[in-house]
């Protein structure tokens, strides 16, 4: 009976992670919990606009393990996620203390960079020794995403979504094959636009 109950909470999790809520385009996309080295200020939570319309954020927030972090906006910037954008969410350590440097090289230009309300994801940071559970909410308090990540991540490889505009099942998520991830650009999970095969030659 305790099986079938925890087989049943799981399946009942996964069907509400797999709803595309509100008609919202924004999703969870990719997830750095356990950066190569120490683990301060390195972690990331990337979105994605899957829509035609820039989505203004302001007022929006996660919730990881039940801790809310509210999205803070870093100057020059702004709180817009433009259609088809990649938006990064960092630590106060990383985007305004400038504690690191870890991805100055791979964060391009036209990613939105946002900050949380203090200085560790999920105040003390995103566990890498278990599953974590992280939401994210719009200012109307609607979940727009929900996600699972896995237990015990490979080190310095991020949890990415394979189909940026899939559903949120676990079947559709992997590790990435990037060392430090793919912040701000196309996860290299992602299905490319095509595949080039040679076929026919005699």
């Amino acid at each position: 009976m305790k099986f079938l109950k925890s087989v049943a909470s799981v399946l009942i999790f996964a069907g509400l992670i797999n709803v595309h809520l509100h008609g919202q385009t924004i999703t969870i996309n990719e997830v750095m919990a356990d950066p190569a080295g120490a683990d301060y200020y390195d972690e990331f939570i990337e979105l994605y606009n899957c829509g035609d319309s820039a989505i203004a954020l302001n007022g929006w927030y996660l919730k990881i393990n039940d801790y809310a972090d509210t999205l803070s906006f870093v100057p020059d910037y702004g709180d817009t996620l433009r259609p088809y954008g990649f938006a990064v969410i960092m630590d106060r350590g990383y985007l305004v203390e400038n504690n690191s440097s870890t991805y100055e090289d791979l964060i391009p230009d036209s990613a939105l960079l946002i900050t949380i309300q203090d200085n560790s994801l999920a105040r003390s940071g995103l566990t890498n020794s278990a599953a974590s559970q992280i939401y994210l909410f719009n200012v109307q308090d609607d979940t727009i995403s929900a996600v699972l990540t896995t237990a015990k991540p490979l080190s310095g490889y991020s949890w990415e979504k394979i189909i940026s505009d899939g559903n949120n099942q676990i079947s559709n998520w992997g590790n990435s094959r990037n060392l430090r991830g793919t912040p701000g650009f196309l996860n290299s999970l992602a299905p490319r636009d095509r595949d080039v095969a040679v076929s026919g030659l005699k």
